[in-house]
């Protein structure tokens, strides 16, 4: 079992994906107002050492998540985006430079 922490700017939209990943044994930890604070200057994100993945919704924006990305960098967590569309190739190009695709 492991310490999900989700990511999204819609929590209702995600209440099937999260009973899923519960169904696994997982326990999941489902934000919007999170990311606000991740992306604030000089916040202290040391509350993200306790989870052991993040995934980020589709529901928030590409830009977002660059800064997200960023921001979370400095953590050893694996950070995987939700998405149920295709990547096109320098998208997907651009996402691995940022280490959020293999």
């Amino acid at each position: 079992m492991s310490q999900i922490l989700l990511f999204t700017n819609n929590p209702l939209n995600e209440q099937a994906f999260e009973e899923r990943l519960r169904q696994l044994g997982h326990e999941v930890f489902t934000t919007k107002q999170m990311i606000d604070i991740c992306l604030a200057e000089n916040a202290n994100n040391d509350f993200i050492k306790i989870f052991q993945h993040i995934i980020l919704s589709e529901t928030i924006a590409n830009g977002e998540v660059k800064e997200l990305t960023k921001k979370l960098r400095s953590y050893t967590i694996p950070v995987f985006r939700k998405s149920d569309e295709c990547l096109e190739e320098a998208q997907l190009e651009e996402w691995k430079a940022l280490g959020i695709t293999d």
